[in-house]
């Protein structure tokens, strides 16, 4: 993109700046909220940035996949707040309609249920009656849904990861923004 010459020249101001001026970096999590910038396609609920994708039906492999292409991962509920709060608004904007995949598994050791992202154990108290089952013993990825006739909200349950029945949307997480500010004070 830029030539030797170029950088020599970019260096050179870059030193002259820092000679006349100190720059004084702040960087923080987030983004401010008097700042005028888009995170699209991905929302901001509660702390988190999530892309919602209801309609698109996947397998829990390709959901995944997805997810990586968009630099995020399938969602990962790290605590009861942060459910609470997508459930919100899963069910704000779709009712009881859409079943979304997450990142949560039993993959390695059946029976065992732990996030795929960060390997931690799935702790959460929000699964659906008798659930998880490993229905036909083929159970073993989870998603978020309307479970049952009687369920009141989106709850958890486990389904087979890659059965050509077993296609729904996804829910992908990014990290959160990091914002970088500096004060350049003028020693002139």
């Amino acid at each position: 993109m830029f030539n030797t010459y170029t950088r020599v020249l970019l260096i050179f101001g870059v030193l002259a700046i820092s000679m006349a001026y100190k720059i004084t970096p702040y960087i923080r999590e987030g983004i401010p909220d008097a700042a005028n910038v888009t995170t699209a396609p991905f929302l901001k609920i509660g702390d988190g940035y999530y892309r919602i994708v209801p309609y698109e039906q996947r397998n829990w492999y390709s959901a995944y996949e997805q997810c990586r292409k968009w630099g995020s991962e399938l969602v990962t509920f790290e605590n009861v707040t942060e459910y609470d709060t997508v459930v919100t608004y899963l069910d704000q904007q779709y009712g009881r309609t859409a079943r979304f995949w997450t990142s949560g598994n039993d993959l390695a050791t059946t029976g065992t249920h732990n996030w795929f992202t960060n390997a931690e154990p799935i702790t959460l108290n929000r699964w659906a009656t008798n659930q998880p089952d490993n229905y036909l013993g083929i159970e073993h990825c989870i998603l978020i849904a309307y479970v049952n006739y009687n369920s009141t909200n989106y709850q958890l349950n486990d389904s087979p990861c890659a059965n050509s029945t077993a296609l729904y949307g996804y829910i992908c997480e990014a990290d959160k923004p990091i914002t970088a500010s500096f004060i350049i004070t003028n020693f002139s």
